[in-house]
């Protein structure tokens, strides 16, 4: 893939594939119309790692090669930076 982008790991089980596009599509339409402003912060791999996977192991934090990585939040979800965001939801 020659784009920006975030890789997560696991999978949605067969039965919750269903309407789950338009649920998400929902969902995310909500937060749009919140304005909510994006956040960018630099942390230590290790915060990185220990903070965004201490419930689910989502990101594979191998593929970043600098010793600091790009935190991207918004609506108080925090995930590593994939290289393309907006200033805010709307």
């Amino acid at each position: 893939l020659d784009a920006p982008y975030v890789e997560y790991s696991g999978d949605v089980p067969a039965d919750k594939r269903p309407g789950l596009v338009e649920q998400l599509q929902g969902e995310f339409a909500k937060i749009a119309e919140e304005d909510i402003a994006t956040t960018i912060e630099s942390w230590p791999r290790a915060r990185a790692e220990a903070e965004l996977n201490k419930v689910q192991q989502n990101f594979d934090f191998n593929v970043f090669k600098d010793p600091e990585i790009r935190i991207v939040g918004v609506a108080n979800y925090l995930c590593p930076c994939g290289g393309t965001h907006v200033r805010s939801t709307r």
